[in-house]
């Protein structure tokens, strides 16, 4: 007897009593041995895992550790007892899931292992919390982003095992020119960590503004004692406020008598 069609999928043009075609070859699924590599996967649904609703997203939800959004959307999870920046170590770590839909645990910078925040996601999830640059690699940067500012500067300094000298010279470059750090702060900064100031700066930060595409300071930004010697030399001008009107970064009269001149010595040599 043939097999009655649910209601739903009826065909109002065919035979109930229509015979059942034959079912189509089933294709097994090979091994993959990517399935192998922690790498997240953008819907963990087809795997029959949805984040945010799985049992160990409950219970870090019900410890007052992550919430729904974050979870589902596979964010780093948010210390809310501390404050919002450094980003670093407001959002520790994240919970991830590989294409096995297997669940990992990477950490925002791996000093953050330490933190009680992360001791007790360790302990809800019962999983390890480790370190690994290629899943989890923007929290070195804006440790150093967040914290090289006026206020954040001394902070900076003294927990640099949260983040990398490259970053901090970077982001002092960006803060100085951006307003957020002063020079007189960045050159502490600096020297606090040891980086040793340059001779002479000045074929450095050529160098970069006599590029083709270095028409302003906002291009080509300079790092660490780049950004310093520039504005103390008196050629270009931080991000500033006048009375209510913000005033951008800008290069001064002598700046660009420089970049001109380092332009027409590149051409003529």
């Amino acid at each position: 007897m043939a097999r009655r069609p649910h209601p739903n999928q009826l065909d109002l043009f065919a035979s109930v009593t229509e015979p059942t075609p034959e079912p189509a070859e089933t294709v097994v699924r090979q091994p993959d041995r990517r399935d192998d590599e922690i790498t997240p996967f953008v819907d963990a649904s087809i795997m029959g895992v949805v984040p945010g609703r799985t049992p160990m997203d409950a219970a870090l939800i019900e410890a007052g550790l992550a919430n729904l959004y974050s979870l589902s959307m596979g964010y780093a999870l948010r210390d809310m007892t501390v404050p919002f920046a450094p980003r670093s170590i407001a959002f520790p770590v994240t919970l991830r899931r590989d294409r096995g839909g297997r669940p990992y645990l990477f950490l925002s910078t791996p000093a953050c292992a330490d933190l009680p925040y992360v001791r007790r996601v360790e302990e809800v999830t019962g999983l390890k919390a480790v370190w690994a640059p290629s899943n989890c690699d923007g929290g070195m940067w804006h440790h150093a982003i967040d914290l090289a500012t006026d206020a954040g500067w001394e902070r900076l300094a003294g927990s640099m095992e949260h983040t990398k000298i490259s970053h901090v010279l970077h982001a002092v470059g960006l803060n100085v020119f951006w307003g957020e750090l002063s020079v007189g702060n960045a050159r502490a900064l600096l020297e606090r960590i040891g980086e040793p100031e340059p001779a002479d700066a000045r074929p450095a930060i050529l160098g970069s503004w006599a590029k083709p595409f270095g028409a302003s300071v906002t291009n080509n930004y300079l790092h660490g004692w780049g950004s310093v010697r520039a504005i103390e030399l008196g050629w270009a001008t931080p991000k500033r406020m006048k009375g209510k009107r913000e005033i951008e970064a800008a290069f001064t009269e002598a700046g660009l008598a420089a970049i001109a001149e380092a332009r027409a010595s590149k051409i003529a040599a």
